[in-house]
């Protein structure tokens, strides 16, 4: 989950400049991405695998996904200017997506099948 995490912080932490670049290239995607099918098919990709990844980190899948459109649509907001988050707000939403970026607990993660050795 180091990772998610990460990508969460990056998210809520770049400064001024970087949040620029950052919201011009989401905003160059959308306008290429409906052109470009190859480029639609590896966003999957990358999606699905960062998703696997997370699951593997022991990270319930609901939260993986969740946590993956909520920056999505966090990132589509600031580039279209329809948020105007206060730092508080801003502060309780980075909290609330950190919070599912856990690992679950050892004690509820679903049991793993042992591999049979011949």
């Amino acid at each position: 989950g180091a990772r998610l995490r990460a990508q969460i912080a990056m998210a809520f932490d770049m400064g001024e400049e970087t949040l620029g670049d950052f919201v011009a290239l989401i905003l160059a995607f959308l306008q290429v991405a409906s052109a470009q099918p190859a480029l639609i098919k590896r966003s999957q990709q990358i999606n699905s695998e960062a998703i696997a990844r997370d699951e593997a980190e022991d990270i319930p899948v609901g939260n993986a996904i969740a946590i993956q459109f909520a920056l999505d649509g966090y990132g589509l907001a600031m580039g279209i200017g329809s948020t105007n988050l206060t730092p508080k707000q801003q502060a309780a939403f980075r909290e609330t997506l950190m919070g599912l970026a856990q690992p679950a607990p050892a004690d509820s993660r679903p049991k793993r099948k042992k591999r049979r050795t011949s």
